[in-house]
């Protein structure tokens, strides 16, 4: 039906917003169509790597200094976030986990205040994917967060994964009682 409502011309916004005005859909579920046709007519996606399946990043600064995002991010609150319900466990590379909820992997790379990379596999998926979390920091009382993430196997877990990260950096920020800056 989309196909022959839309032209291969069209931007993927022009699409989206065909999608969501004549059809009533919410934004992401626009978006995540639009991609679907135009990978349908030959367009790259956002997020199709050569080799890794899909991938994607989320990044945002927070007014919190990195020692105190590191300590909520490795919290029992905070691994809730990022695997689920677990007891934290002495990490350090090597390390395997499985959460209450089922998502499992093994921590590849440890670096204290800096860098978490780890394989990341929920439940009903066939593979894990990879896993990276990142804090910078260039000034004492903000962070940088980033999730990135690859081997996603395709566009809606992509969209599926942005969500949870954007969702997991907000919470964050809500933890560290800064949610209005």
């Amino acid at each position: 039906m989309l196909a022959k409502e839309a032209d291969p011309s069209w931007s993927d916004e022009r699409l989206a917003g065909h999608i969501r005005d004549e059809h009533g859909t919410e934004d992401a579920w626009a978006r995540l169509l639009a991609a679907a046709l135009g990978e349908r007519w030959g367009r790259k996606p956002v997020g199709r790597t050569a080799s890794t399946g899909f991938q994607m990043g989320v990044r945002r600064t927070l007014p919190i200094a990195r020692e105190r995002v590191w300590e909520l991010l490795m919290s029992r609150e905070g691994l809730k976030l990022w695997i689920g319900e677990l007891a934290p466990p002495e990490w350090a590379a090597g390390v395997p986990f499985e959460s209450a909820e089922g998502t499992t992997g093994t921590m590849r790379v440890y670096k204290p205040y800096e860098q978490l990379r780890l394989t990341w596999k929920l439940p009903e998926w066939d593979k894990p994917s990879t896993l990276q979390i990142r804090l910078m920091s260039s000034s004492p009382d903000r962070t940088t967060v980033s999730f990135h993430q690859e081997n996603l196997s395709d566009l809606f877990e992509r969209e599926r994964m942005l969500a949870k990260w954007e969702g997991a950096i907000a919470s964050l920020r809500e933890m560290a009682g800064t949610a209005d800056a």
